[in-house]
């Protein structure tokens, strides 16, 4: 269960987080200042929240210097990006969850997490405008 079970919503409407893409492994799509920890299946969760963390705390700190409150990541509307699962695995308690899961996409920034130097590396030096919107 994503998120606890919480429902989500964005000026009272409701976001169906499996219709969305997470932005870098992080953000869901469309919905601003919020930021999920998903690790890795091949190596330690704990990994993907360490990535995680330098990520948010980069972009908030870009925030915070530009006098920004909100960031929103948002899909390009003439993107012919294909979804993908956000986690490699075939058990089945994820096949099970998929329905509850955001996607990934074959694209960056919505590619699903790698590998833990390749998502710190992204953290700390990659791109963090691409397909975001600030205010």
């Amino acid at each position: 269960m994503l998120a606890g079970g919480a429902t989500l919503s964005v000026d009272n409407q409701p976001i169906n987080i499996n219709a969305k893409h997470l932005w870098k492994g992080a953000m869901i799509q469309d919905v601003p200042n919020a930021c999920f920890v998903i690790g890795y299946t091949n190596a330690s969760w704990t990994l993907g929240a360490d990535a995680t963390a330098q990520l948010v705390t980069r972009f908030l700190n870009k925030m915070e210097k530009h006098g920004q409150t909100s960031v929103v990541p948002q899909l390009d509307a003439a993107n012919d990006m294909k979804d993908m699962p956000v986690l490699n695995l075939n058990s089945t308690y994820v096949l099970k969850a998929e329905g509850e899961l955001p996607k990934a996409g074959s694209q960056k920034p919505w590619l699903p997490r790698s590998t833990y130097f390749t998502d710190m590396y992204e953290a700390k030096f990659g791109n963090i405008t691409k397909c975001l919107k600030y205010t």
